[in-house]
């Protein structure tokens, strides 16, 4: 009975970390491949073993009480995912810049230092084109541009870059895309 517990135990274990690994495995051996999707089917496991956790503690009282907890924080994270999403969407942003910008076009990024964040979007023969604007864009003086964190710039340099590109042409949360 004894091995059948170990090798139960063994399978949740296994459930957990074969899908964190293989996620490991790829990011460093291929690409960057870090999203919750791949490893969703760990969770089931985890919430096994910590069931079994609850259930060995003697205490009914607090048995419950961690199992409120366990709820609570599982259903505030679930609620938060669902509110907005999270991050900068440069995906989007960046395969809208690709479509607007004619073959001859320079892409330029604002602020310059998120440059590699829309270069990794874009594919590798036209990553050449993504450039960096500084503060006012005077030596680049791209059609499209990438706009992000613009809450974080001052008024002046905001008002100077929406400027040097005009026309929205698609607005997200923290990103937008702009041309002349």
């Amino acid at each position: 009975m004894r091995s059948q517990n170990i090798a139960a135990l063994s399978f949740l274990l296994f459930w957990i970390l074969g899908p964190i690994m293989l996620v490991i495995i790829i990011s460093y051996a291929f690409t960057p491949f870090e999203e919750t999707r791949y490893v969703i089917g760990s969770v089931a496991a985890f919430f096994i073993l910590a069931g079994i956790g609850i259930a060995e503690i003697a205490d009914v009282r607090l048995s419950l009480c961690l199992l409120a907890l366990l709820l609570a924080i599982s259903l505030d994270h679930v609620r938060r995912d669902f509110a907005k999403p999270q991050f900068v969407q440069w995906r989007a942003a960046t395969t809208l810049a690709l479509r607007a910008a004619s073959p001859e076009d320079t892409i330029g990024v604002v602020p310059g230092y998120a440059v590699n964040a829309a270069r990794y979007y874009t594919p590798p023969a036209l990553r050449a084109k993504v450039l960096p604007v500084m503060a006012r864009c005077n030596a680049v003086h791209p059609r499209v541009m990438i706009l992000a964190g613009g809450k974080l710039m001052s008024s002046e340099d905001l008002a100077a870059i929406r400027a040097c590109a005009p026309i929205v042409l698609a607005r997200w949360r923290l990103i937008e895309v702009r041309r002349r």
